[in-house]
């Protein structure tokens, strides 16, 4: 039986430079309802087995491209959102083929997978750390609890089992085997992982990266950003500290502010720079590493999904 794997939150990154730390993050495309392909088709096509199928590399240059190839890869081109809109809808069709009513919910939008997606949703939004892009979503509000509040305990205890399932997981395990066979990151062993990240920060030209893109925020008035945090964290930081009190001016654990004082302002702020300087350091780095790497990382993917099936 496919391993169920719970759903992470992503950020542009995760798999080869956090390796264990997910940061919230993902985000919309043009268009987010559609069904994701399984990569992108610059970084490669879906095959007959679902898993990712790299072809040339030589497009991986445009703009409109994945700020990180293999993290596309492995993620099916989803942010998070899509992630989860990927799992409702296909809870909604399964639920749908048993004669049930299941209403695909709307989630709070993250941020995009690729280059100019990214840059128009951080110039609106920064990182919708502050000031969500949609209500977050309200458990009391959700339409599914409406429809099984029409229902008598007997009706209930039957629509449940066919939403959740015994050993089967019902149709959410289903939707979530989808997603595993889709986003291939959720079948990696913690072996595969490691393997990722070593081979990632064993890299100079990726180390030198994380060290121009450091350079690159302190000229921008943010120091202390390079291997291991970039701007997000330093806005989580900024954020945590204003909502508990700490940071206070004179606190020596306090983050350096450029600009305004007030959470929201300073997230745009550090957004913008963010992006300037990962442009200028990472965005590089990463395509060239992909088209390096994107043989190996299919080769993982690849076996994740068949030991798996």
């Amino acid at each position: 039986m496919p391993r169920r794997v719970p759903l992470l939150i992503v950020s542009v990154g995760f798999v080869l430079s956090a390796c264990g730390n997910p940061l919230e993050a993902g985000g919309p495309t043009n268009d987010s309802r559609r069904e994701p392909a399984v990569t992108i088709e610059a970084a490669g096509t879906k095959d007959t087995q679902g898993a990712p199928s790299p072809r040339s590399n030589d497009v991986l240059d445009s703009s409109d491209l994945p700020v990180s190839p293999i993290d596309y890869l492995l993620f099916g081109g989803m942010s998070s959102t899509e992630m989860e809109r990927f799992v409702d809808e296909k809870i909604a069709a399964c639920m749908a083929m048993l004669g049930r009513k299941y209403v695909a919910r709307d989630f709070e939008e993250s941020e995009p997978l690729t280059r100019a997606a990214l840059k128009r949703f951080r110039a609106e939004y920064g990182y919708a750390l502050g000031k969500p892009v949609l209500p977050l979503f309200d458990a009391s509000s959700d339409p599914n609890s409406a429809i099984m509040a029409a229902m008598s305990d007997d009706e209930k205890l039957a629509y449940i089992r066919d939403l959740e399932g015994g050993e089967s997981g019902g149709c959410r395990g289903s939707a979530q085997d989808d997603l595993n066979r889709a986003a291939p990151v959720f079948l990696l062993s913690d072996l595969d992982r490691q393997k990722l990240y070593d081979s990632y920060w064993s890299d100079p030209m990726i180390v030198k990266a994380h060290d121009d893109y450091g350079d690159c925020m302190s000229a921008e008035g943010f120091s202390g950003l390079n291997r291991d945090a970039r701007g997000r964290s330093y806005v989580a930081q900024a954020l945590h500290d204003a909502e508990s009190g700490a940071g206070k001016a004179g606190d020596s654990n306090s983050i350096p502010r450029a600009g305004p004082s007030t959470p929201v302002g300073l997230e745009m702020i550090v957004a913008m720079a963010d992006i300037k300087c990962e442009e200028a350091t990472l965005w590089p780095a990463w395509a060239d590493y992909g088209k390096r790497s994107l043989p190996d990382v299919e080769t993982l993917a690849r076996a994740a999904v068949a030991a798996n099936a």
